[in-house]
């Protein structure tokens, strides 16, 4: 039964923790969404690069939690300390804000899987010297898995486009793999798991892969050595082609309306060649950004942990008085790994000073705190001072520490 219990207490102090720290991430992620689609149809229209590297930003938001700057300052407490009472009060919120990362992870996971199954029986052929998965469906050619990459091409494509022009579409889909966008598109779906109640990270994700895309096209013209209107003709190609079959649009990247294949099209009439070692210094640059803000985010946050050398007293009708740590609470009451040693004079004017009356009590001490008002686990003990046989005493304690109470604390 005490397994039980503290089995409870730990699963509570996780969901309490981790559901305040997450509510407070998706609603800041509203917020830089909306700054990074502003800026991509503005300052960075033209840029294809830039645009997408402004979505590297969202790497850090789920470590945004944790900052001192919602305990410290005024309009920050007013405006995002709600949410910490609401989970902490209605246990209903913080296992609802659970259960759909659950549901969120579940969806991804049978997505996926789906996948597995679908590639599973399909044939494998040599196209270019190259190991390539054909479907008998009409859809986009793309690339699937993270670690086992693995190239399908539709037949209709397979056998009526010349192995050069397939070349092409296979040089775009390792391009997205030698890019990290496989990684780009994985990282983003779990962001929109672990901040599922933000449905505008779900409904952006086609602004991302149109990004990706769109820096993926300018890279495969410029490693295929052909010009834009090859390239362009190529698309429109595969274009038609699948949507004899298949009665809709779509090509080697995925469009499935025609605003957004006629998007791309101009997108690649106007591409320009660019700089290999411009873009080598530009991601650098981004790479170094994103590290300072995650060292910057570490900086700005609270510890994992933090030790309360603070004593709380609690009288047997629930009256608590917290005795803050000073010179005098040390030398009127410390402890060590078995015993707890009290002064009974000195610990008394110390509870007077506080208004504590009674000679009753549950002293509560090594506690530590994850975030201000969320607690961890800690010792106690119940002692009656008055019948205490002399003025200095030792008692013996059973220390928490360890086991469960560890478990929420390096969390």
């Amino acid at each position: 039964m005490i397994a039980l219990e503290q089995t409870r207490l730990i699963i509570d102090g996780v969901t309490i923790y981790f559901s305040v720290q997450l509510g407070r991430c998706a609603i800041l992620s509203v917020l830089l969404l909306g700054l990074v689609l502003l800026l991509r149809k503005t300052i960075l229209k033209n840029n294809i690069f830039l645009k997408g590297a402004v979505w590297g930003l969202f790497l850090i938001v789920p470590f945004l939690g944790k900052l001192r700057f919602y305990y410290e300052n005024e309009l920050a407490r007013k405006l995002l300390l709600w949410w910490q009472d609401v989970c902490m009060d209605y246990a209903w919120v913080r296992y609802g804000y659970f259960l759909g990362i659950l549901a969120s992870a579940v969806w991804l996971i049978r997505k996926r899987w789906k996948i597995g199954k679908m590639l599973a029986p399909l044939p494998v052929e040599s196209v270019n010297g190259q190991r390539v998965y054909i479907c008998n469906a009409p859809m986009s050619p793309f690339t699937a898995g993270l670690l086992n990459h693995k190239i399908v091409i539709p037949r209709v494509v397979r056998e009526r486009m010349s192995d050069r022009a397939i070349a092409t579409i296979q040089l775009h889909e390792k391009t997205h793999i030698r890019l990290g966008h496989l990684w780009v598109f994985f990282l983003w779906d779990l962001l929109c798991t672990l901040l599922w109640c933000n449905p505008l990270l779900r409904y952006s994700s086609r602004y991302l892969k149109d990004d990706m895309e769109h820096i993926c096209d300018a890279v495969t013209i410029q490693l295929s050595g052909e010009d834009n209107i090859s390239y362009g003709k190529l698309i429109i190609k595969s274009m038609t082609l699948l949507s004899v079959e298949s009665a809709s649009p779509a090509t080697f990247s995925g469009e499935n309306d025609y605003s957004c294949a006629k998007e791309r099209i101009n997108r690649i009439r106007d591409y320009t060649p660019y700089k290999k070692g411009l873009i080598f210094a530009l991601s650098t640059a981004c790479l170094v950004i994103i590290i300072c803000l995650f060292v910057a985010v570490g900086t700005l946050s609270y510890p994992t942990y933090t030790e309360d050398a603070s004593v709380s007293v609690v009288d047997n009708e629930g009256r608590m008085a917290v005795l803050e740590d000073c010179p005098v609470l040390e030398q009127a009451f410390s402890y060590d790994k078995n015993y707890v040693y009290i002064d009974k004079s000195s610990f008394c004017e110390i509870l007077d000073r506080h208004g504590v009356e009674a000679s009753d009590l549950y002293i509560v001490f090594g506690c530590y705190s994850k975030l201000p008002g969320i607690g961890g686990g800690g010792n106690s003990i119940y002692v009656t001072l008055q019948q205490f046989p002399e003025d200095y005493v030792k008692i013996p304690y059973q220390n928490v520490k360890g086991g469960f109470s560890d478990i929420l604390r390096w969390l």
